[in-house]
């Protein structure tokens, strides 16, 4: 599995990638792909996964749909 280490909004395809330890803290991540098999830092996941829908091009990739990090996501999400 790919593994980055500076991830910036060169590419916006990170299915497959291992992310967990990647500094994703000032990244803006609304578009890009990720998929099952991707890992992200300790507590990242429901957050990209609420802030994500399916892509139009594969029902097994999701596309962050909006920032997560910025964002506001309710208790109740």
């Amino acid at each position: 599995m790919p593994s980055l280490s500076r991830p910036t909004r060169l590419s916006d395809d990170f299915t497959r990638a291992g992310l967990t330890r990647a500094p994703l803290k000032d990244v803006c991540l609304q578009g890009v792909l990720w998929d099952a098999a991707t890992t992200w830092p300790d507590g990242w996941e429901p957050h990209i996964r609420h802030a994500s829908r399916p892509s139009d091009d594969d029902e097994d990739t999701l596309v962050i749909a909006s920032d997560p990090q910025r964002t506001p996501i309710t208790a109740s999400a």
